[in-house]
């Protein structure tokens, strides 16, 4: 939900000064967070449903 989340560099955030989440399924703290807007590129609604389709095509 962040803006400085990207899943292909380092520790997962764009943010250099970022500490470090290994667990990030508990309670956490950044200073750096920014709630995102929902509007990645690659997320749009139809490539997302294209997406699903294609998993679940008979």
């Amino acid at each position: 939900m962040c803006t400085f989340y990207d899943p292909k560099v380092y520790n997962e955030c764009r943010e250099s000064n970022a500490d470090r989440i290994v667990d990030k399924e508990k309670a956490n703290f950044c200073d750096y967070f920014n709630l995102s807007d929902g509007s990645q590129a690659g997320t749009s609604k139809e490539s997302l449903l294209d997406a699903a389709a294609s998993i679940f095509k008979k």
